[in-house]
Formats: C-alpha cells, structure tokens, sequence
C-alpha cells in the first residue's frame, strides 16, 4: 500500500496548523512544526522536493546563512555544547526550504497564509476580551515578567504580539481592498488591530513598523504623492501629540526621556538607553575580528568581558537586540553580507511573484526587517518562527524556468491570501 500522498496530505495539514498557532503559545508551534517533520519525512518524493528548493534562490540563501552558523562552530570560544545550543535557535531558518519544497498547489499555499490571519483575528479578540474586563489575562500572561508593563498581550510578551498585530493590520487593509463585498469588514478589522498596537499592547516595535508598514501599503496602490501627503500628515499630528498627548500608552514618546535618564555605570537603567549601550558595545566587539567574527554562540561570552572592563552596570546581557550586529559579533562581515544577501533575495523574489503573495512576502520583510534593529528577531523562538514560515509559504509561490510548476486551484471564492 503507498502511504506517500496520505503522509503528503498530512504534512500540509499540520503546515496549516502550524501557521494558525504561530499566534499561539510558543510550546505549539514548536510541537507542530516537529509533527510536521516527521510527516515530511515519511511522505518522501525528495528528488521533486529538492528540485523546488535547488530552483529558488531565496531557499538557497536560507540554507547559505543556517549552513554559516553552522561553520562558525569550529572557531567559537565556547564550550561546543554552548554553541550546539544556540545554532540550534536558528533551526527556525530551515522552515523556508521545508515549507517551499512542500507547498505545491495554490490551494494548500493559501490556506497556510489564511491560517496565520484567522489566528491573529482570535488573538485580536481575546486581546480587547481582556480590556473590557470580559476575559481573565491571567491565564497565560501570569508567568511573563513585568507583567503589568505588558498591556493587554494574548500568548506572547508586547514585543512579538505587535509585531504580529501590525503586520495583520496590513493584511486586513489589503483584504478590505481585495475583497469589495466585504470591505467595511476587513477595514473594520483594521483599524481595531492599529488601535491594539497603539494603546492596548505597549511594544514600541509594532508601534515603529505599523506606520511604515501604512506608508507602504499607500506606495503600492495610490502612489507617491499620496503617499508624501499621508506622510506630512502623520508626522503632524505625530508630533502634535507628542507635545500635548500622554506618552502612557505609546511608549514610542518615552524613548528621549529614557535616553536623558539612562546611566550605564549605575542601576539607573532604561530600556532605550541600554539599547544603545548594547549597540556600541557590540560594535567595539565587532571590529576587534571584523570579517569572520567570534564564532556561534560567542555573545555570551565575549560581551560580558568586554563590558566589565568598563565598568558598566549589568554586564550579562542575553544579545544586542539587533539581529544585524549580533549576527556581525559572531559570524563578522561575511555573516552580514549572507544575511542582507537572504533579505535581498527574498525582496527581489516577491517583485518576480508579484499578486497577493509577491506584496505579502515585501510586507513581511519590511515587518522583520526594521523590526530587527531594535530586537535579534531570527534568534528570537516566536518572532523567527513567524518569518521563517511565512517567508516560506509566500515564497512557495515563485517558480523559476527550472523549477516544477505550481498547480493552479481555480476557486472562484479566492479574495486573496492572508
């Protein structure tokens, strides 16, 4: 009996499942994307699985990037055990081939991009659940720290939860375009997700990306100048409310208050102002083995060292958050020319895709891109997960001159993918 379609029917489901929980604890999609392992394996046919990923560029830059950590191992100064670890954070990279190599049928594609937006729509509800008071946060949220700085997060801590919400807020605004029956819905739904971002979820990075992401969406379909008029609006009123609106809730208004008050040599710390000690530090450390870096997993080492020897406060510090020098610190120029090289290669293949996936996929990099300056996001479990499988999905819709052709589903209720 040939169990390969069933196996290959049942990792595309999980797949599905895996994108709907990306929204959900972490623990799940962990679970789930092992379950999806497995089926993968067991469904073979991996010479046509490979021919989808050797014909896709941006696969072959994520696999580059992962294989270069991987390198950095035989030159780290720490225990190989340390370094095993943390490469293995980065086993999140290798989603992109996997969910390429897989997603072989519009059908399936769209319903893997589907499931993360109805996830994010459930995480949207129990989020102002919580504000009304109808919902107990309690039951998830208990165990984050600073759990009163978190606002009204659902699953996740404010920095991922944003992240995901500001993104959703652009996929609801191009369904309301996408889809007229329904538009009032979609742009209603919109709006609820901006307002999450902005006054329900205190995280700075989705409050950054959510404008930008706006001004893009604006770029595409009305143009430049609607676009620089839009633009000389929100930085009105921006800073209208900057100087007569509370700072409270959108913590973007705390970040020169908390540089002012920052103090590297004592225990007067702030969030923006440690960032930035972060930065610098991390650069020193760069340039002392600028093209090859210190190796995987050296950044708990190697800072901690480097910031004693000036005396500062908190030197044990996990990573810089900013995914482009913590990947210089440990794999050097080399590391940061494959990382642009992958973002780059994934940006180039959404302009060859073009549609609903094409726009999605720029979107996404935009999303993560500016988000990891301010956080080391491919490290991180929720917010890599979330690119890496995404990025696949909406690249498994670019089929090069050699690569096997998609099978288009002709389905009439299709409004574009989420």
């Amino acid at each position: 009996m040939n169990l390969t379609p069933f196996f290959n029917l049942a990792a595309k489901y999980v797949l599905v499942a895996a994108a709907f929980s990306l929204a959900l604890p972490t623990a799940w999609i962990s679970l789930l994307m092992a379950l999806f392992l497995v089926f993968w394996v067991l469904s073979g046919q991996f010479h046509q699985k490979w021919e989808r990923v050797r014909t896709n560029p941006a696969a072959l830059a994520a696999i580059a990037l992962f294989a270069l950590y991987g390198i950095g191992l035989l030159y780290t100064p720490v225990p190989g055990q340390v370094a095993l670890q943390f490469w293995s954070k980065y086993h999140k990279i290798l989603y992109i081939p996997l969910a390429i190599s897989l997603l072989d049928d519009e059908l399936w594609r769209r319903r893997a991009a589907d499931a993360f937006f109805w996830g994010m729509l459930l995480v949207l509800a129990i989020s102002y659940l919580n504000w009304l008071g109808w919902y107990p946060q309690h039951h998830w949220a208990a165990q984050l720290k600073n759990f009163s700085d978190q606002g009204y997060s659902v699953f996740k801590g404010r920095i991922a939860q944003n992240i995901f919400m500001a993104f959703t807020a652009y996929l609801a605004v191009d369904r309301a375009c996408r889809d007229t029956p329904r538009r009032w819905l979609w742009a209603g739904i919109a709006l609820l997700a901006a307002a999450n971002v902005l006054f329900l979820v205190n995280g700075r990075t989705g409050q950054l990306i959510l404008p930008i992401l706006g001004f893009w969406f604006l770029w595409k379909y009305l143009g430049r100048r609607v676009t620089l008029i839009a633009g000389m609006v929100l930085v009105t009123t921006g800073a209208l409310a900057f100087q007569y609106g509370s700072s409270h809730q959108i913590r973007m208004f705390q970040i020169e208050q908390e540089i002012q008050q920052h103090n590297s040599r004592s225990t007067n710390q702030t969030s923006s102002g440690q960032r930035l000690e972060f930065y610098r530090n991390t650069l020193e450390i760069t340039l002392e083995r600028p093209w090859f870096g210190w190796g995987t997993g050296s950044f708990n080492t190697v800072y901690p060292e480097h910031v004693r020897k000036k005396g500062y406060e908190f030197p044990n510090v996990s990573n810089p958050h900013n995914e482009y020098l913590l990947t210089s610190m440990q794999l050097g120029l080399t590391g940061l020319a494959t990382l642009l090289f992958m973002g780059w290669r994934q940006w180039r293949s959404g302009r060859e895709i073009g549609g609903v996936y094409g726009q999605h996929l720029q979107a996404l990099i935009l999303t993560i891109g500016i988000g990891a300056l301010f956080n080391s996001l491919l490290m991180d479990a929720s917010e890599g997960k979330f690119f890496c499988l995404m990025a696949g999905i909406y690249l498994s819709a670019w089929c090069g001159t050699d690569a096997p052709a998609p099978v288009e589903n002709k389905d009439p209720d299709h409004h574009g993918a989420a």
